[in-house]
C-alpha cells in the first residue's frame, strides 16, 4: 500500500512448491534454493527479519536524483514497515477443475511509517518522470553477526508509469519539494540541494547556449 495508490507485483513460484507444510530442505539444493526454502518454512517473524526490497533510482528529475541516498543505503525491510503474510497451498478449483498454484502473499504497508510515507509522496508526485529498478531478496537479519544463505526472489522495473487514470497526488514544484525535503532530511541538506539545483540550472543554460 502506497499513499494514493497500490502496487501489486507477482512472481511465479517454483514447481516444487505444492504444500507449504511439505517443503523440505535437501542436501543437494543450491544455496539460494536452501535460503528460499528456509524462508518459506519460517514464521512471520522469521520472514520479516530477512525479507527486503532494494529500490534503485535509474532515472528521474534532477531534484529526485539528488535527494536519493546511496544505493547501498536504500532498503525497505519487513522490520521497518508493517508486513503480513498469507499462504495458500496448491488446490483444485471446484467449478473449473483447474489447478490453483500454491501462493504466498505479503501485504506491505508503506503508509504507516511517517518517513517512508513522506518520501513516497514526493516520488509519487513525479512518478511519470522516474525509472526505478527493484529487487526482492531474503538475507541475514540487520546487524546479525552470523552469516546466512541469501536469495533473490525477483526483480521488476517501474518505468515512467502513467497514472493519469488513477487518483494521484498533484505534481509539486521544486519549492514545495524542497520544503518537504527540509522536514525529512533537515534544513542544511535541503539548502545544499537548492544550491545544486541552481548549479544544474546554470549548467543547462550554458549547454543550451553552446548547442
Amino acid at each position: 500500500m502506497l499513499p494514493g495508490a497500490n502496487l501489486v507485483v507477482y512472481f511465479q513460484m517454483p514447481s516444487w512448491v505444492k504444500r507449504f507444510e511439505d517443503i523440505e530442505e535437501e542436501e543437494n539444493d543450491p544455496a539460494d534454493t536452501k535460503a528460499f526454502k528456509r524462508f518459506l518454512m519460517g514464521n512471520d517473524e522469521f520472514r520479516n527479519r530477512r525479507w527486503k526490497i532494494l529500490p534503485c533510482l535509474v532515472d528521474g528529475p534532477f531534484i529526485i536524483r539528488k535527494m536519493a541516498p546511496p544505493k547501498s543505503n536504500v532498503t525497505i525491510a519487513g522490520r521497518r514497515v508493517a508486513a503480513s503474510w498469507h499462504e495458500y497451498n496448491e488446490s483444485t478449483d471446484p467449478q473449473t477443475g483447474k489447478t490453483r498454484a500454491a501462493l504466498m502473499e505479503v501485504d506491505c504497508d508503506l503508509i504507516s511509517n511517517p518517513s517512508v510515507r513522506k518520501i513516497c509522496n514526493i516520488v509519487l508526485g513525479q512518478v511519470k518522470k522516474v525509472k526505478i529498478d527493484c529487487a526482492m531478496i531474503v538475507e541475514k537479519p540487520y546487524l546479525a553477526e552470523d552469516e546466512e544463505l541469501a536469495a533473490c526472489l525477483g526483480l521488476w522495473r517501474m518505468d515512467h508509469i502513467n497514472m493519469s487514470q488513477t487518483a494521484l497526488a498533484p505534481e509539486k514544484d521544486e519549492k514545495e519539494l524542497l520544503q518537504e525535503m527540509s522536514v525529512i532530511f533537515g534544513h542544511n541538506e535541503a539548502s545544499d540541494i537548492q544550491a545544486l539545483l541552481e548549479e544544474e540550472a546554470a549548467r543547462q543554460e550554458v549547454v543550451a547556449k553552446e548547442g
